[in-house]
């Protein structure tokens, strides 16, 4: 089992990105792009830092995965703002976002391994 210690550093980098994205510039980009934020903010945005993120991890496949897995969660939970007039539905809004970044962390790690196969042929 090999825990690359870059990988602990991009994860506090990463999660940085993910909570400035979150914080500063997901409402301001809505306002450039003209797209609909669900869209934008819950789908292509985690689908794209998740792909980021998990192009950056090195080592084997199941520390890549749990160290892009644990990347937004940090993130999501000191954002966390729950409503009064509606309990629960940042958290599905969160868990969605969370689900939408490990997917395009999946996306990247079946990239580098089919380019890897590639390479090899």
């Amino acid at each position: 089992m090999n825990i690359r210690p870059l990988n602990f550093l991009l994860l506090t980098v990463n999660a940085a990105v993910f909570f400035i994205y979150f914080e500063w510039f997901a409402i301001p980009l809505l306002e450039i792009i003209r797209i609909d934020g669900i869209l934008l903010n819950i789908v292509l945005a985690p689908l794209f830092l998740g792909f980021l993120s998990y192009s950056m991890y090195q080592g084997e496949a199941i520390w890549r995965v749990l160290f892009g897995a644990i990347t937004p969660i940090l993130p999501l939970l000191l954002a966390y703002e729950s409503d009064p007039a509606k309990p629960g539905l940042s958290m599905l809004v969160a868990v969605g976002i969370w689900i939408f970044f490990v997917v395009g962390g999946g996306v990247a790690l079946l990239t580098q391994k089919i380019a890897r196969k590639r390479s090899v042929e």
